[in-house]
């Protein structure tokens, strides 16, 4: 019988973390879990458990099974048995740990001074995310651009770390060496400076938003978008602030059913932008409640704060892009 060919796990680990982001991410975020629980951080821990859910199956659908080496071993075939028990039984522990504080965490009081909103509750779903390097010493714009994808497709190379989310229709993508569908409802995470290719599928209409956070070089991007796209939104000026450290880049998308009362008052510990996809909503800041209606775009810093609710008589749904820093909750409680 031929032996399979022999692969160095640990290499293979890099080359899947190279290829797949979404695995740094998910190792990232079971870690944070990890953590989360030893200090009983449930808030946290239920946060980070939602996104390495998210980001896990796309990456371990691509992961095809190594064989493993053993250096030094006799016997090839028993020794990758042996390895492959002892991972399997570490995976198994690891899992059970996480599983015992789901467990506890349907069970434990609420934390003192926990600030559940709808984006942070079970009304939001997680659609993208992704880990950002330190953002330190650069000047951040925040930016909604609005495009449709042309019949014979198009291709743009991104100036900014941004999600490309299916507004209507089907997209066929391909990025930097893997390419999928995008359904209306879902987002693919673009970084910057990597080469992307969109066509529609079937030729039909196919129509996207772009949630870009961008710096000073990334400013032409925003200013003269690419032919057939529109700026729907940009702040304009720098956002306020310093960003040590690596951060999170969420898209989320949150429905809220007919006369949803609202969140407690809230702050972003990052800075987060609300764009109403349908329905009519309210939020109120600084005092004034002002009318959100479909398309309609606002920009919380982190010094803003706002609560949303849903005054209508049929669901309110729209999307959050935000940015928070990857040890800090999103949501804080109102200062």
């Amino acid at each position: 019988m031929a032996r399979p060919p022999v692969t160095d796990i640990d290499e293979a680990r890099r080359r899947r973390s190279k290829s797949d982001p979404n695995a740094r991410l998910a190792e990232f975020a079971l870690t944070q879990c990890e953590q989360a629980m030893l200090e009983r951080d449930w808030d946290r821990f239920d946060r980070w458990f939602r996104i390495h859910q998210r980001v896990r199956p796309r990456s371990v659908s691509r992961a095809a099974p190594v064989p493993l080496r053993v250096d030094g071993a006799k016997s090839l075939p028993a020794a990758s048995a042996a390895a492959g028990h002892r991972l399997r039984a570490a995976a198994t522990l690891r899992w059970a740990k996480i599983a015992a504080a789901l467990l506890v965490l349907t069970v434990v009081a609420p934390v003192p001074g926990r600030t559940i909103t709808h984006s942070s509750s079970n009304e939001g779903t997680i659609i993208a995310s992704t880990m950002l390097p330190d953002l330190s010493d650069q000047s951040l714009y925040v930016a909604v651009v609005g495009g449709r994808v042309p019949p014979d497709g198009t291709s743009l190379t991104s100036s900014s770390d941004e999600f490309f989310f299916q507004l209507a229709g089907r997209t066929e993508f391909a990025l930097d060496g893997f390419s999928g569908v995008m359904d209306a409802g879902q987002a693919v995470f673009v970084p910057h400076g990597a080469r992307v290719t969109l066509r529609p599928e079937l030729h039909q209409t196919s129509r996207y938003l772009r949630f870009m956070l961008t710096d000073d070089k990334g400013r032409g991007t925003i200013d003269m978008p690419a032919p057939g796209e529109r700026v729907i939104y940009s702040t304009g000026a720098p956002i306020h602030g310093r960003w040590p450290g690596r951060y999170v880049l969420d898209l989320i998308k949150v429905t809220l059913p007919e006369q949803a009362p609202p969140d407690p008052p809230h702050r972003r510990s990052g800075a987060a932008l609300h764009l109403v996809l349908s329905g009519f909503g309210a939020e109120t800041a600084d005092g004034a409640t002002v009318a959100r209606s479909p398309g309609s775009v606002s920009f919380e810093p982190g010094s803003l704060v706002y609560q949303w609710s849903n005054p209508g008589s049929r669901p309110l749904t729209y999307l959050v892009f935000n940015f928070n820093p990857a040890g800090e909750d999103a949501v804080l409680a109102a200062r």
